[in-house]
């Protein structure tokens, strides 16, 4: 997936008074540590907090894309990189390393959140209760981040507990339940989008590019879900669309053809005999001495 990675990005450089966290903008985090959307690994866990607008990344084998309330757990030695952030995104990043978290609270202690560990799915959704619930502690560790109020890392750190216990409570640990859920949206929106724009466009490539994910995620998705491959599933409207005209319109088989966006009558007979192993003409002939 990635031809390039850069070294690993650390805290130490946050130059925010102190190592081991940080919170800003998921724009800021974009800028400081996944510049130019090029492919990043961290030693840190950063959380980032969608509120509003539409976010691409892909993390490790996983490629994301969504445009609710939801948070992208990022962990230590995982490889992302952002691919899309829409122009009304908005959302906050929470970054911090596993060191930081432990000066107040066990070593051991993170071990109990399993959306931390390495093998679990990295996205966590939520209704916009959980969204706003979320937000409010959000908005007080933002407070006290800004601040030089005495003790404010140990209040940081008991903000940072809280959040990664309301994660806990949200999270599905049925990572291939998630998963489906979020590709069957995929599947649904790449169907519409087909519906949409299947006489001008009949490359999976155009599809992926509208949904942010690869042709080959988009290829896998469908596969796993309808049984199809991106292109068959396009061809398959095509030939739908072929039979609805032959059968319910006056247009001549070349009126057709053209007519879904073929470039001559030849083509479009030899694309319908493909899939329907008979001619337009002798399709519609049939099929309409059948339904007299």
């Amino acid at each position: 997936m990635y031809t390039e990675l850069s070294a690993v990005c650390g805290l130490d450089v946050s130059g925010d008074g102190f190592q081991g966290f940080w919170s800003g903008s998921i724009q800021d985090f974009q800028h400081k540590w996944g510049a130019a959307y090029s492919a990043k690994r961290s030693d840190f866990f950063a959380l980032v907090f969608l509120s509003s607008g539409q976010l691409a990344i892909d993390v490790d084998d996983f490629e994301l894309h969504f445009d609710q309330f939801g948070t992208v757990i990022l962990k230590p030695n995982c490889i992302y990189r952002f691919k899309y952030l829409s122009k009304d995104l908005s959302g906050i990043v929470l970054c911090f390393t596993t060191r930081f978290y432990s000066l107040r609270y066990n070593n051991n202690v993170l071990s109990y959140f399993d959306y931390l560990k390495p093998q679990e799915f990295p996205l966590i959704e939520c209704d916009a209760e959980g969204s706003s619930k979320l937000f409010k502690v959000l908005e007080l560790l933002n407070y006290e981040y800004a601040s030089f109020n005495e003790n404010r890392q140990d209040v940081l750190r008991s903000y940072l507990n809280i959040i990664l216990f309301e994660l806990q409570r949200l999270y599905t640990p049925n990572n291939s339940f998630v998963a489906h859920k979020i590709n069957k949206s995929r599947l649904i929106a790449f169907e519409e989008l087909v519906d949409q724009h299947f006489l001008t466009a009949k490359s999976p490539e155009f599809y992926a590019q509208k949904l942010h994910i690869s042709t080959n995620y988009l290829n896998k998705i469908c596969k796993a879900l309808a049984g199809f491959r991106a292109g068959d599933i396009i061809r398959k409207r095509v030939v739908l669309e072929a039979e609805r005209l032959l059968l319910h319109t006056d247009l001549s088989v070349k009126e057709v053809a053209y007519q879904l966006g073929f470039e001559n009558r030849s083509y479009f007979a030899t694309f319908f005999k493909h899939h329907l192993k008979v001619s337009p003409d002798h399709f519609r002939h049939q099929t309409k001495r059948r339904t007299a």
